[in-house]
């Protein structure tokens, strides 16, 4: 996924961004494509750990397309020991 920071050199507490990405599944048998997940949305992070995103995605399977609309809670917390 990129993000891209819009307010601020990076991506901070307080920072609004755009996260976008794009999924191919392929198989290996026909039909070799199986779906296609294209997806933006905009964002802003909360503080270190904690982001929400408002975004649109649209998956394209082989023969039907559909757009979703999705809100995004991520919590990505450090559990590394920082005593080592």
């Amino acid at each position: 996924m990129l993000f891209i920071p819009l307010n601020e050199p990076k991506i901070e507490k307080g920072t609004l961004f755009l996260g976008l990405y794009d999924e191919i599944f392929i198989n290996t048998k026909e039909p070799y494509f199986d779906r296609n997940r294209l997806y933006g949305a905009l964002g802003y992070q909360v503080n270190k750990s904690t982001s929400i995103q408002v975004g649109m995605m649209h998956q394209q399977l082989t023969n039907y397309g559909k757009w979703y609309l999705q809100f995004a809670l991520i919590f990505n917390p450090d559990l590394r020991n920082k005593n080592n």
